[in-house]
């Protein structure tokens, strides 16, 4: 059997070959856009329902780091703002009151409760309105993703990458607990409350 192909067709086929394949829009593009549509418009609770839906749907979405940073990011300014929220409890100090005793009172951090009321010095007024955070925080290190999660109630709250890692566990999973937080100042341990708490380094 013989076949004749006029030479013009060979050379569109030359050139459809060596055209670059058209980009696949990523099907999870639309739900990212929605999210941070929202963000921009200043609806902080549309996108952070937005964005925690995002993280839950499409864990394999080439956006999905952008939107752990954006969720992260809204996860953070809520806690440390002084706004009420479902995370926070309102109290008023009443004498004997330090921030370490109001902390263990309400299972919270003195120095979280210090940054969120925006406290200048640890000294409290009776009377003084504070807001509490109440979080129930737990750390996944995703050592395949090479990042540091926190969860809070098991939710999504922020994510960090991992500069250096080393551990004795093998593979699969392992539970510890975190027991110390250390702050430093010149190689020196730094109480909290002291002048030099704010310029130290935290471990």
């Amino acid at each position: 059997e013989l076949y004749w192909k006029p030479k013009r067709l060979d050379r569109e086929d030359r050139a459809a070959s060596s055209m670059e394949p058209m980009a696949v829009r990523h099907y999870s593009l639309p739900a990212f856009e929605k999210a941070e549509g929202l963000q921009r418009a200043g609806d902080i609770q549309g996108a952070r329902g937005a964005w925690d839906e995002f993280i839950q749907s499409y864990p394999d979405s080439p956006k999905i780091s952008e939107a752990k940073a954006a969720l992260g990011g809204i996860n953070t300014g809520l806690l440390l703002s002084s706004n009420p929220s479902p995370d926070k409890t309102s109290y008023s100090v009443s004498k004997g009151d330090s921030l370490v005793k109001i902390a263990s009172k309400f299972k919270s951090n003195p120095e979280l409760i210090s940054r969120v009321n925006n406290m200048q010095t640890i000294n409290l007024k009776i009377g003084q309105q504070l807001v509490i955070p109440q979080l129930d925080v737990s750390v996944v290190v995703d050592r395949k993703a090479r990042a540091v999660r926190l969860l809070n109630r098991g939710q999504f709250f922020k994510e960090y990458q991992i500069v250096a890692l080393k551990t004795a566990a093998g593979p699969g999973s392992a539970q510890t607990k975190v027991t110390d937080k250390v702050a430093l100042r010149d190689s020196k341990r730094v109480a909290f409350g002291d002048k030099n708490y704010l310029g130290s380094e935290r471990v």
